[in-house]
């Protein structure tokens, strides 16, 4: 009883540096990943011009390499959206960098 007595101080010390370790990898980071613009040529009569974003996220922490979320958002500002709608999603890029895969896509 003396040896776990003086065991969980540690043990509480552990716990409490991996809980705000863990607070601190699934932080959003919020950046805009890619960012696709309404064309001139497309009116909708409302709040244009609508963009579209892909954001990356918080990580995944029950993931192996605790790979990064990301999200689509469909709002009106250029720079980083900060109201609109949003949907999360998930980019298989196989091997590739997903940055690099996103990059690649195209809007219609």
């Amino acid at each position: 009883m003396k040896k776990l007595i003086r065991f969980l101080p540690h043990f509480l010390a552990v716990l409490f540096f991996g809980a705000i370790l863990a607070f601190f990898l699934s932080w959003p980071s919020n950046r805009v990943v890619a960012q696709w613009h309404q064309p001139d040529t497309i009116q909708y009569n409302s709040f244009d011009p609508y963009t579209l974003s892909v954001i990356e996220g918080s990580r995944k922490l029950n993931t192996l390499g605790w790979p990064r979320r990301h999200y689509i958002f469909i709002g009106r500002n250029d720079d980083a959206p900060s109201y609109g709608y949003y949907h999360d999603y998930s980019f298989h890029a196989g091997y590739e960098d997903v940055d690099d895969y996103i990059a690649k896509a195209n809007v219609d």
